[in-house]
């Protein structure tokens, strides 16, 4: 399975393979032997590096991955032609942002009229104990900020736009 992922506003494409083990990753020419022994109700027990590793993982359809392990989140995207990112929220071309899965606003980092930059952070959103990082398409200036902090948002919901 094909899939992409982001990392510091950074993406990525990784193919996954699963074996009798766990998974294969190919990360460009580079393959890593990912061993699972429990994968089951949004949780996972793996070995990365040789050290056993507990994580949470959620599922949006047939489309999208988010995997937490560490603190650190990662959403993982079967490779399709859009540009659309989960990581970042959703977009469409008039630079509208929209919840990537359902969730709690935990941060609201803007205000509207505030001049933000490509990839900067913008909110954080809690799903299934994942902090979920809602960052920036690109440069501009927020011009509607739809949800405040503590807020419940369904997926898809609009969180905010940039002109």
């Amino acid at each position: 399975m094909k899939l992409t992922y982001i990392i510091d506003q950074e993406r990525y494409s990784i193919e996954l393979e699963i074996t009798d083990e766990g998974y294969l990753a190919k990360i460009g020419e580079k393959e890593y032997q990912i061993p699972t022994t429990n994968i089951s109700g949004g949780k996972i027990d793996l070995q990365i590096n040789g050290k056993n590793v507990e994580g949470i993982w959620a599922i949006d359809g047939n489309r999208k991955r988010w995997v937490a392990v560490n603190g650190r989140e990662w959403l993982l995207e079967k490779a399709t032609s859009s540009k659309r990112s989960g990581m970042m929220g959703m977009q469409n071309a008039d630079t509208s942002v929209y919840a990537p899965m359902p969730g709690q606003v935990r941060q609201v980092l803007i205000e509207e009229g505030e001049d933000v930059s490509s990839g900067q952070l913008l909110l954080l959103l809690e799903a299934m104990k994942m902090e979920i990082r809602i960052l920036s398409p690109g440069d501009g200036k927020i011009i509607r900020l739809n949800v405040k902090e503590d807020q419940q948002v369904d997926k898809d919901d609009f969180l905010l736009e940039i002109e």
